[in-house]
C-alpha cells in the first residue's frame, strides 16, 4: 500500500537542469563531497543547479565526473561542499514484500512515498517497488525500512516504480579512474544517448512524435545495448499507433503497431525478464488482432490474440502478482471468443471468456483499484450476455475513475439494452 510521509532521516538533493537535459531530478550524498544520480537526470544539461531540502541559497557545484554506468543509468560526481551521506544497505538481502520508500522531488517538491518491493528482476537485480513515482524522483536514494539505501529510483511502469539496486552503486564507487570535467563527460557517446533520450521525452510531451522517435533513433545508434531506448520507442510508437486508430488510418497504425512489438522484442533480447515488455509487446499484438478481425480476417485476428496471450503469459510467470498482465491476459480472451463468435464456434467462446472471467477477477484481488481492470470485467460480462451483472463493474470503474468516458459509454448501452429487453419500461 502506498504511503505519503513527510520527513526521512537524512536529505536527498534536487537537481534542476536547464538545456538539452532541462527538468527536474533527485540525488544524494554517498561520500561527504561525492553525490549519486541518473545519468539521465543531467545527460545534456547545459547548467545544472544541486539544492539541499529546505534551503534557498545553497547550491553545489559540480567538480567533475568520477565514476559512471551507462547499462544502470549510475553517475557519481563530486561537488563542492559537503554534505551527510545516507547509509547504503546490501540490496541483495531485499525480498519481495520488504518495506521500501523513495525520497525525491516529484514535480519539484520534496516527499517520502513507501510501500513494497513487488518483485526483483532476475537480469539486472532491479526491484519492482508497488507504487508508481512520478517525475522528479529519479535519482533519489530508495530506502528499507532501516533507513539503509537500497536502490537508487531510475522509472516507472504500469504501476511499478523500477529501482536500481544499491549493490550496483557500490560496485561503482569503488572503481578508481581519473575524474573528468562534467562538459568532456557529456560529450560520450554513451551519454549522449541519453540526452537523446531525454530530448525525445520532451518532444513527445509537446505531441512532437515523429521528432521523439528520431531522437530515439539517434541513441539506439549511439548506444544499441540500452534498453532505455527501445523501450521509450516502443511507447512512442504504440501511442502513435492509438492515434492513427483513432484517425482510422489503418494502414499506418498496423506499421506502427509492427515496429512497436519489433522495439519491445529488443528490449526482451536485451533482458529478458522484463515483464513490462512483454506486456506492452501484447498490447500492440492484440492491437493489431482487432485490426485484422475489423477487416474480416478472422485467422490472422486470432493468431494475433494467441501471441498476445502467450506474452501476457510468460508475464504473469515472471511477475506473478502483475494484475495489469491478468487484466490483459483476461481482454485478450475476451476478444479472442468474439472473434470465434464470429466463427459460429460459440462453445470455443464460452471457454475463453470463463478463462477470461479467472484472470480478469484475479488482477481485481490483486489491486482493486485500477479501474480498467472493472471496466474489463464488465465487458467480459456483457460478452457472456449478463447484462445486469455487468453494471456494477461499470460503475465501479468510474467510481475509481469518475473520468473514464468509455466505462460510462458502455454502461449507459447496457442499461439502454436492458430497457429494450424490458419493453422500454
Amino acid at each position: 500500500m502506498e504511503e505519503d510521509r513527510e520527513t526521512c532521516d537524512h536529505t536527498p538533493l534536487l537537481i534542476r537542469t536547464n538545456g538539452t537535459g532541462a527538468g527536474i531530478g533527485s540525488g544524494f550524498f554517498v561520500e561527504e563531497d561525492l553525490i549519486a544520480t541518473n545519468i539521465h537526470v543531467i545527460a545534456g544539461a547545459t547548467s545544472i543547479s544541486i539544492e539541499p531540502f529546505g534551503t534557498t541559497n545553497t547550491t553545489f557545484d559540480i567538480v567533475g565526473v568520477t565514476a559512471f554506468d551507462p547499462k544502470n543509468d549510475l553517475v557519481t560526481l563530486k561537488v563542492a561542499g559537503k554534505g551527510t551521506p545516507f547509509p547504503i544497505g546490501d540490496s541483495d538481502l531485499i525480498q519481495p514484500g520488504d518495506v521500501a520508500q523513495t525520497v525525491g522531488y516529484p514535480r519539484g517538491k520534496y516527499k517520502v512515498t513507501a510501500g513494497t518491493v513487488h518483485s526483483i528482476r532476475d537480469s539486472d537485480k532491479w526491484m519492482r517497488m508497488e507504487f508508481k513515482a512520478i517525475g522528479g524522483n529519479s535519482g533519489g536514494p530508495v530506502l528499507n525500512a532501516n533507513g539503509e539505501v537500497v536502490g537508487v529510483a531510475v522509472a516507472n511502469a504500469d504501476y511499478f516504480t523500477f529501482a536500481i539496486p544499491a549493490n550496483a552503486l557500490k560496485t561503482l564507487l569503488t572503481e578508481t579512474r581519473e575524474m573528468e570535467s562534467l562538459t568532456q563527460w557529456q560529450e560520450r557517446k554513451q551519454i549522449r544517448a541519453y540526452a537523446c533520450l531525454v530530448q525525445s521525452q520532451a518532444k513527445h510531451f509537446k505531441s512532437r512524435h515523429d521528432e521523439a522517435i528520431a531522437d530515439l533513433d539517434k541513441a539506439i545508434q549511439l548506444n544499441p545495448n540500452c534498453v532505455f531506448f527501445y523501450y521509450n520507442r516502443g511507447s512512442v510508437k504504440s501511442y502513435l499507433g492509438k492515434l492513427r486508430t483513432d484517425a482510422s488510418d489503418l494502414v499506418e497504425t498496423q506499421q506502427h503497431c509492427q515496429d512497436a512489438i519489433n522495439d519491445y522484442t529488443e528490449v526482451i533480447k536485451l533482458c529478458p525478464d522484463y515483464a513490462s515488455a512483454y506486456i506492452n509487446r501484447g498490447g500492440m499484438k492484440s492491437n493489431l488482432g482487432q485490426l485484422k478481425a475489423d477487416e474480416g480476417n478472422f485467422a490472422e485476428a486470432q493468431q494475433h490474440h494467441r501471441d498476445a496471450i502467450d506474452d501476457y503469459t510468460e508475464a504473469i510467470k515472471l511477475c506473478p502478482a502483475f494484475g495489469a498482465a491478468y487484466n490483459n491476459l483476461a481482454n485478450a480472451k475476451l476478444l479472442l471468443g468474439i472473434s470465434e463468435i464470429r466463427l459460429e464456434n460459440f462453445e470455443t467462446a464460452e471457454g475463453l471468456w470463463k478463462e477470461a472471467v479467472i484472470a480478469s477477477d484475479t488482477s481485481i484481488e490483486l489491486d482493486s483499484n485500477v479501474a480498467v481492470f472493472h471496466h474489463t470485467r464488465g465487458q467480459i460480462t456483457v460478452a457472456r450476455g449478463d447484462f445486469s451483472a455487468a453494471i456494477p463493474y461499470y460503475e465501479r470503474a468510474i467510481e475509481i475513475d469518475p473520468n473514464y468516458t468509455d466505462a460510462r459509454e458502455e454502461l449507459e448501452r447496457v442499461k439502454y439494452a436492458l430497457e429494450q429487453m424490458m419493453g422500454g419500461t
